[in-house]
């Protein structure tokens, strides 16, 4: 039991420190005294006796660590000892600890702002029960794994029923469909998440109010009871509990509210803003095996890991490919987590965030680093002293350490504050797409990510200077003129740290400014037509009235829909304030021209295809190239026509006139279900290209056919081009004055139908370009951050060096050196520190730049006119930041200084 007997020892110690200090004293004096005793019977004088037992006995300070250590708290007792005195030195210099720990709390702040947001997306818990149990089932082109599709209906069915690694297979539309619901005399346009009957217990969540999905529930297609978000419950009910019961009107017809579920239910998070939850009857008729527009989720059973599920799934995607190789081949069932699911795309962005603000706390680091090293000079005594009093160099290295630590710390704590400002900062001005914005903020994980950070932080920046200044020359540091000593070296090292900063700031620069670059070339992009005075609304027709769904997922557009399109448009145009209106519906499809060769089974001819009122040109005031525009006389009546646009004709008229070409139009979906016109369509224009998907997005070559004309029954997404359109209303004056008008109008044709998406169109614009304008600030944000720092460093290390070289001016200016002679070389020296930063940030930032090539539009990430306005910029700047220091070498009065020397 002799380890007990230690422990108490131990602990009897640690709680009667002072007084084992006092005995230890105590001890040390008695022994003094006796030698000192001996001393003076062998002859010797009383000083002198007591000097020569002092010299025998050693140093007091060694004697008593080495009993500390024996007591077993000797390190604690020696870091409880470096605290109190870095604390203290850090006391004795107020302005050095302020610019240091306010220096470190930006960069550290910035770090932690921005691994805030990564922690909320890649590491911070789903709203999922288990999520780690979840996985993702979908196909992977072999060929190409960017390309992937979703399994079909049948499979995830057979999954269902055989899948040996999990417990539970379910499927939901990976997407929201805009739809409507009317409920106490009012409709309004929702958002729908259909998903399976059971969905919901896969992913762990229980209604607040109400039930679930049931299997009773499943008697058709889609199901006739309906849960709402929290959102949708607040919103339009009020948060009422009595919903439950309702009946609503819904685009599938009445339905019953059975149930609300709580805050934050999602299935994917760019669909988390779903008002309404349905779900889907998997085995109803009307839904074929081919059916492909389902993200099959499952749970793993217990004990099945993620590479055992996808070893089924090798083999499951191999006998696919054996039943059905012409659809199959090339495509293996790949199983992934739902994180990787949902947020490996972000991955390269959140490195590039990580990457850019790590530069800034790399700078910042520098910036301490060179004050640390200035510090050093009013130290060196001190530390001489000390380590003439037998501090071993790692004892000094110790101590200093501690005091960059502590100093890191402070900034760290400080830089928590500036997280707290910077998250709300970043959540204001993030786009609305961006993941989980809401959800950023600090917890456990982003405080002990602080902490880590701050004292590697602290070890970083504090390590060289510790290093350089533990090791003094005794006897030149003890003399008058060892203040000077050691200079040369310790102005090498500063230079190489203003270098170091300099180049980074550089590689910042030109990232954001290849950023600023491409975001401007984005804006003089032409859309193609006249956004001017433009509004633009959406509307989406799905009651019975409208479509009818037939089997195997075809869907019957009715007469009423062409109808009702006609009389919104002829309201519209009555309006005073309505200069023009036009329409479009769009989607996609396959194209075969007629007396050109049939394309090759690899081929694919798939182009935009819109359905246009016969206003279009003249609304849209698009360039009209050749041929003329549709008028209303291209009605169901006459012969089917079309205009095409000029990516068209460079991709399949190369070389020949499109005038009067057939175009034979087929509408397709991924399941194989096809549907082709019924008769061809003649091109009888040309017009300019139109970017539809936004200014960052080439125009597609594109078929725009009149409204009017057109085959009824559709594969059932495809429906959409005629069920769904796009008004554009082009004002007289301000455009959003007629939204409410566009929404009244709507309703007076038909009062269950109601307006989505109402904003102008240069708005709509606005939000294509939202991308590049958030991660343009964001660089900017952290480049004006680095050259801040890097101002204040070169200001730094040329007012040292001008007070280093103090003497040597005055020399110069007694000998009658002019002061634009001194002048100029003082500014020689910041431009050769500015022109090797500058070279060895370009050589950096051409090899880093690339990194940011898919996020840049008309700019090569080896820009020369980005790269030379960036040098030129930071020159400048920098020079400016010597000017001052030099200014004030000239300043320097040779009398008072050689006096003082």
């Amino acid at each position: 039991m002799e380890w007990i007997s230690e422990i108490r020892r131990r602990l009897s110690v640690l709680f009667r420190r002072e007084q084992q200090h006092r005995d230890l004293e105590e001890e040390m004096r008695t022994h003094l005294e006796m030698q000192s005793e001996a001393n003076v019977e062998n002859g010797m004088k009383a000083e002198e006796a007591l000097y020569s037992a002092r010299r025998q006995f050693g140093s007091v300070a060694a004697l008593k660590e080495k009993s500390m250590d024996v007591w077993g708290w000797g390190f604690f007792e020696r870091v409880e000892q470096d605290l109190r005195y870095g604390i203290r030195m850090l006391k004795r210099s107020p302005g050095f600890s302020t610019v240091a720990i306010a220096t470190l709390a930006l960069g550290i702040g910035a770090n932690t702002t921005i691994f805030s947001v990564v922690n909320a997306v890649l590491f911070r818990a789903l709203p999922i029960k288990d999520a780690d149990r979840v996985v993702v089932i979908r196909e992977v082109n072999l060929k190409n794994h960017n390309r992937w599709r979703d399994v079909r209906l049948s499979s995830a069915l057979e999954l269902q029923q055989r899948g040996k690694s999990f417990e539970q297979v379910e499927t939901a539309v990976a997407y929201t469909e805009e739809g409507r619901l009317g409920a106490m005399d009012r409709t309004e346009v929702v958002l729908t998440q259909f998903v399976s009957r059971d969905l919901l217990s896969l992913l762990g969540v229980k209604p607040l109010l109400g039930r679930a999905f049931q299997v009773e529930d499943d008697a058709y297609n889609v199901s006739s009871v309906i849960l709402l978000s929290y959102g949708c419950w607040q919103r339009r009910f009020g948060g009422d509990p009595g919903v439950i019961g309702r009946t609503a009107t819904t685009s599938e017809g009445v339905s019953t509210i059975v149930g609300v579920l709580p805050p934050g239910v999602w299935a994917f998070p760019w669909s988390k803003d779903a008002d309404v939850w349905s779900a889907v009857n998997l085995t109803h008729n009307k839904l074929t095996p081919d059916t492909r527009w389902f993200t099959v989720f499952a749970r793993l059973k217990p004990g099945v890991s993620l590479e055992q599920a996808q070893a089924e799934m090798d083999v499951f995607g191999r006998r696919l490919a054996q039943d059905e190789p012409q659809l199959n081949r090339d495509w293996a069932v790949d199983v992934a987590g739902l994180r990787q699911n949902y947020f490996s795309g972000w991955r390269q962005s959140f490195s590039l965030m990580l990457g850019a603000v790590g530069f800034v706390l790399l700078i910042s680091c520098a910036n301490v680093a060179n004050l640390l090293l200035g510090r050093a000079l009013v130290r060196e005594k001190e530390i001489a002293l000390r380590a003439s009093l037998g501090a071993s160099r790692l004892r000094l290295v110790r101590q200093l350490l501690t005091e960059s630590v502590l100093l890191a710390l402070v900034g760290g704590i400080l830089g928590v504050a500036l997280t707290l400002v910077g998250v709300r900062v970043f959540i204001g001005f993030a786009p609305a797409w961006f993941p989980r914005a809401q959800e950023i903020g600090i917890d456990g994980t982003v405080l002990g990510f602080t902490l880590a950070l701050s004292i590697v932080t602290g070890i970083l920046f504090g390590l060289a200077p510790a290093l350089h200044v533990s090791t003094p020359n005794l006897s030149e540091v003890m003399k008058e003129a060892g203040n000077r000593s050691g200079g040369a070296s310790r102005q090498i090292g500063r230079s190489v740290l203003v270098v170091a900063e300099l180049s980074l700031t550089l590689i910042l620069l030109v990232g954001a400014g290849l950023m600023v670059n491409s975001f401007l070339r984005l804006l003089q992009v032409n859309p193609g037509f006249n956004t001017n005075r433009m509004l633009w609304a959406t509307t989406h027709l799905s009651s019975p009235k409208h479509v009818e769904v037939l089997d195997n997922d075809m869907k019957r557009i009715t007469p009423q829909v062409d109808t009702f399109y006609q009389l919104v448009s002829d309201r519209l145009e009555k309006v005073p304030d309505v200069e023009s209106v036009t329409m479009d519906g769009e989607g996609g499809c396959s194209v075969k021209i007629l007396g050109q060769p049939d394309p090759t089974a690899g081929e694919q001819r798939g182009v935009m295809f819109a359905a246009v009122s016969s206003t279009f040109v003249r609304a849209m005031q698009v360039p009209l190239r050749k041929g003329r525009a549709l008028t209303a006389r291209d009605n169901e009546n006459a012969p089917w026509v079309a205009m095409v646009n000029e990516a068209m004709v460079r991709r399949y008229f190369a070389g020949t006139e499109p005038i009067g070409k057939l175009l034979s139009v087929t509408f397709g979906d991924l399941s194989g279900r096809s549907v082709t016109e019924d008769r061809p369509r003649e091109i009888v224009g040309v017009i300019g290209d139109i970017r539809h998907g936004g200014l960052d997005e080439g125009a597609p070559a594109a078929i725009y056919a009149p409204d009017r004309q057109h085959v009824w029954v559709l594969p059932g997404g495809m429906s959409q081009i005629y069920l769904s359109r796009n008004l554009f209303i082009r004002a007289v004056s301000e455009p959003m004055r007629l939204a409410d008008t566009v929404r009244k109008i709507v309703a007076s044709v038909d009062k269950d139908e109601t307006v989505g998406n109402v904003t102008t169109v240069e708005q709509a614009y606005a939000s294509s370009v939202a991308p590049s304008l958030f991660f343009m600030r964001l660089f900017a944000v952290f480049s004006t951050l680095a050259i801040t720092l890097a101002i204040v460093g070169i200001y730094g290390v040329m007012s040292y060096s001008v007070s280093r070289r103090t003497h040597e001016i005055a020399v110069r200016l007694a000998l009658g050196a002019s002061k634009s002679h001194v002048m100029a070389l003082m500014l020689r020296q910041g431009l050769a520190l500015t022109l090797i930063g500058i070279a060895v940030g370009m050589a950096g930032a051409l090899g880093l730049t690339r990194l940011i090539a898919n996020m840049l539009f008309g700019v090569k990430p080896t820009d020369p006119v980005t790269f030379a306005l960036v040098g030129v910029l930071l020159a400048v700047v920098s020079l400016a930041a010597c000017y001052f220091p030099a200014r004030r070498a000239t300043r320097v009065d040779p009398i008072r200084a050689l006096k003082y020397e």
